[in-house]
């Protein structure tokens, strides 16, 4: 869990440093639901709801897989686009 705040940390700063902050969440958002949509990451609606609220929970390997995924291609993305 300590990794995926570093990693969020990472992105808002990210989203900050933007010229346009709104735009580029809303890329990020997009590029993250694109993976879901083509299949490359499961829903996990709920257990996201349980790490947002920060409750303490054992997250599935389905989840910290897909999870990584993501913030790999998040951490792609930026490399690629730098601000």
């Amino acid at each position: 869990m300590k990794h995926v705040s570093e990693q969020t940390q990472q992105i808002d700063d990210y989203i900050s440093s933007s010229d346009n902050p709104q735009q580029t969440q809303q890329d990020l958002t997009s590029m993250a639901r694109g993976l879901r949509e083509n299949g490359q990451v499961s829903n996990h609606d709920e257990e996201m709801k349980k790490l947002a609220s920060g409750a303490n929970f054992e997250p599935s390997q389905s989840f910290c897989d897909d999870m990584q995924t993501t913030m790999s291609a998040l951490k792609s993305y930026m490399e690629s686009h730098p601000q």
